[in-house]
Order: structure tokens, then sequence, then C-alpha cells
């Protein structure tokens, strides 16, 4: 709980960052042109950073790393870590080329919505053409997070998650940095943009480099070494291969719904990524933090056959998201409106965009449980080397989200696409834990436990609600001072929860008290 806790706080940290980033970004280019033709550009190093890079190599990659160091020691891991690496920068290397010369057939693949002449309020923008200048301008930015990403691996075995959960926290602070200079500076939008993506290189370049350090302290040096044939290399890469067809079936959803907005209308791509990143926040937060902490206890209990012990962790994992998923997911549903407002609604973005990405927003956040069980889940099953589950659970997800939103985005819009990815995280969810129980004997008490949450989630919900809605007939929603009123209403919602599950003897709310308290000791 205590380590889950330290990597909640410093993600908690980023996050916070990140919506202070979105909210510069928000003022910045609003959710028109521009701001979609940035959002679908960093979309493409996105794609391949959590494909290859957050995504199947820190799935294979920390059990592997953990497995080499009971057996063959530091030395033997650090090798280990040295292969990976120098095969990394080949490989991700070479894609980031390819990217680079093949640009202009991705953007038209992944929007082809831009491909006409699209003109932006302040002056003649090809909207294909900067979406492409753009792309090439961020690509490198996968290799530094590819980096980055075996770096926090290492750091994580050794039990140090702190500062690996911070480090991304340097990047948004990059990106406000430059994102205010241009602001106070009344940059144009068209000259803006650039300066956008230099701030997402650096970024990415500082949070790498903020991670050698503690390596350093670790005893790791890193020299190139070639060693194509090394058992661990050839582990990582039999795990990486389910794992990045798994994975590449959550990013076709990505892609689906990217090219589904740019058919949609203009606007539709920003407010779709607005709406996620508020529903990421208690993602990553909650999801992450706890799957980071329980992928390594999870692999020790593995590699040790120890399968009580690994079938309690993942249970009490499990529970534990629930009881922060849950009352986070009621909590966007009622509020979305009150928090786009006060995060987003200035300058560039006005009371349309946030209509339309409050609407987002809540469809999204139906899924903030299911993607966070996902993240615990998914790695579960790579400490065992049972592989096929989460690329069949993936796949599923696949099919359900194609089915929708190809068939309802005329209809609904960016709502269905929303919807879409959660139907999707929804089937994924449902068939690891079906494959999980077939596999382990789980601990009793999971679905008991989750059934009283979502009960005083809703409880809270409908508290919540009423009381924001007496608050914004008192006192309106137009100056910045009525805005923050919404967060009383967030503020009562967790004291609900806490209180509640206290009362109804939930071990999560004593375990949380309690880590609290050690906390402020």
């Amino acid at each position: 709980m205590s380590r889950a806790g330290s990597v909640s706080a410093a993600t908690m940290t980023s996050r916070v960052l990140g919506l202070l980033r979105d909210h510069i970004f928000a003022k910045l280019f609003g959710a028109g042109v521009i701001s979609d033709a940035l959002v679908v550009a960093f979309r493409i190093p996105n794609l391949l950073r959590d494909l290859f890079a957050e995504g199947a190599l820190s799935s294979a990659f920390v059990p592997t790393f953990t497995q080499h160091r009971r057996e063959h020691g530091d030395n033997g891991a650090f090798r280990l870590a040295r292969v990976v690496l120098t095969f990394l920068l080949l490989v991700v290397g070479v894609l980031t080329l390819l990217g680079i010369v093949f640009t202009p057939g991705l953007v038209s693949l992944i929007a082809p919505g831009f491909d006409t002449n699209t003109v932006a309020p302040n002056g003649d923008v090809n909207q294909r053409e900067l979406t492409i200048e753009l792309t090439r301008w961020m690509l490198p930015f996968l290799l530094f997070v590819s980096i980055a990403s075996v770096f926090r691996g290492i750091l994580n075995s050794y039990h140090r998650y702190f500062l690996p959960a911070l480090a991304p926290a340097l990047f948004n602070v990059t990106a406000i940095a430059v994102g205010y200079g241009l602001w106070f500076a009344d940059v144009p939008q068209t000259t803006a943009v650039f300066g956008w993506a230099l701030a997402v290189l650096g970024g990415g370049l500082v949070q790498l480099l903020v991670l050698a350090a503690p390596l350093s302290r670790l005893g790791f040096r890193f020299r190139p070494l070639l060693a194509l044939r090394d058992s661990g290399l050839h582990r990582i890469m039999r795990l990486m291969a389910p794992a990045t067809l798994g994975l590449a079936a959550v990013q076709i959803n990505i892609v689906v719904n990217t090219i589904l907005a740019s058919l949609v209308e203009t606007g539709a791509p920003s407010w779709l990524q607005y709406g996620f990143r508020l529903t990421y926040l208690p993602i990553g937060v909650i999801g992450v933090a706890i799957a980071t902490v329980s992928t390594v206890n999870l692999s020790q209990h593995a590699s040790s056959g120890d399968r009580t012990n690994f079938s309690t962790e993942l249970v009490s994992s499990l529970r534990l998201v629930g009881f922060l998923t849950l009352p986070a997911t009621i909590g966007l549903i009622v509020l979305s409106e009150g928090i786009v407002k006060l995060l987003f609604q200035y300058g560039e973005f006005d009371a349309r965009a946030t209509t339309q990405t409050a609407t987002a927003l809540v469809y999204y956040s139906y899924a903030i449980f299911f993607f966070s069980g996902i993240k615990v889940l998914a790695p579960a099953f790579y400490a065992l080397d049972r592989v096929r589950a989460p690329v069949i659970a993936s796949c599923a997800g696949v099919v359900i989200n194609l089915i929708w939103s190809l068939s309802t985005y005329k209809v609904w819009g960016h709502a269905a696409l929303a919807f879409g990815s959660t139907l999707a995280a929804a089937v994924n969810f449902i068939v690891l834990l079906w494959a999980i129980r077939r596999t382990i004997a789980t601990a009793p008490g999971l679905l008991r436990g989750l059934t009283a949450m979502l009960f005083l989630s809703l409880a809270m919900g409908a508290a919540v609600y009423a009381l924001h809605t007496q608050l914004v007939a008192e006192f309106g929603t137009e100056t910045l001072a009525a805005r923050c009123l919404v967060l009383i209403p967030i503020a009562a919602g967790a004291t609900i929860i806490f209180v509640g599950g206290r009362a109804l003897r939930l071990p999560e709310a004593y375990d949380l008290t309690r880590a609290f308290s050690r906390k402020r000791g």
C-alpha cells in the first residue's frame, strides 16, 4: 500500500501538471483546425510508444529482468539491460526514420478528413500539410520515451517507484513553461504550434535524463552490447510478440476513432482528446500506480511458484482499483461540464467546445474501472508466461469497438466514438477476468467488494449532483471564482467515500487511512 501510495503521489503530481499543460494548450489552440492537427500529429508517435515502449516492452522486460536478477545477480541483470537498450536503439531508430519518410501516408491513413484544404480563422492553413510537418518534428519523441521506459523498468525492479512515476511530470513542466511563454508573447497560432512541438521533444529528453542519475547510483552504466542470441532478449521478444499483437488491437481502436473523428467535423479530434485526458487522470493516478507495484510483486510470486500470494495480491489490487475508480467515474459523469468549464473554457476554447468535450468525458468515464483493471490483469498473465489471453481479450474489444463505432458515428458523432472505447475496455476486462479465474484459484471477496463500492459511489453521485446544482443556481459559472466552486462537491464526494467505506468496513478504506497516517508521520 505504501509503495502504491508513493507512486500515486508522484503520478498525481504529473497528472495535475498534465491538466495545467492541457489548460494552456486549450487557451492557445482551442478546439479547431490547428488543435486537431497537433492532436493527430502527436497521436502517431504516441501510438508507437504505447505499442512498443510503454506497453509490450514494459510488460515483458520487468518480469524477465526480475528473474535475471534472481538467477544471475545484478551484473547479469545489467548485462541484459544493455543488450535490450542496444537492440531498442536500433529498432526504434529505424522506425523513427521510416516514420519521417512515410509521414504523408501515415497522416492520410489516420486522418483522411484532413485531406482537404482547410482555412483557419487567422489565415490560410492546409491542415494535412501542417499535420505532416508537425508529425516529423515530434517523431524523435518515440526514441526518448522508449529508452526511458527501460530505465523505468530497471528502477521499478529495484523497488524504486517514486522518481520513475514523477519523471513524466518534467515533460509536463517543459510543455507548461513553453506554452505560457508562447501565450504571454502572444505568438500567432500558426507559429506557436511549432513551439509546442519543440516542447514535446524537450520534455521527452528531460524525462529520459532524470532517470539516468538514479540508475548510475545503482551501478548501471550503459555501453552498447549487440547480442542477438542472448536468452534474456529472446524471452523478452517472445513475450513481446503476443503482447504487441494484443496492444496492436488496442491501437486499432485508437486509429479507427481518430479516422472517424476526422470525418465527423472540425474539432472532434480535439474534443475527444480533451475528454480522454481528463478520464486518464484517475486511470493514471490509480490504475497505473497500482499496476506498477503489483506487476513487480506478481512477477516475484510467479517466479517463486507462490500461487496463493499471487492470487491474494491480484484480488487485493483489483479491489483497490474499484474502491478508487468507481467514485471517480460517477464524479466525472455528474460534474463533467463544471470540470471542463473550470479547466479549459478560456482564450480560444469556447462554450461549444466545453459542451462537446463534456459529452466525450461522460462516455469515456464509464471505462475508468475497466481501463485500470486491465492494467493490473494483463501483466499478471505475462508474469505467469501465459500470453494468449491478453491477445484474445484485446482482439475481442477491437471487434466490439469496430462494430459499434462504424455503425453509430454518423448518427451520434464523437460521443459514439468515446462510448465505443468504453465498450472495448469492458469486453477486454471481462475476458481477462474470466481467463484469470480459469488459470488460478482467485481469492474470494472481489465481487462483493466491487458491488459495495458501486452502491456507495452511486449514493455519493446523487449527493454531489444535488450540491453542484445548488451552487450553480446560486452563483452561476461566469467568473473564475464561481467555476472553482465545483471543487466543493469534489471534496464532499471524497469525504463521503472514505467515511462510507469505513462504515461498510471495507478494508481498502482502512488501508488508505493507515497509509495516509504513515505519510503524515
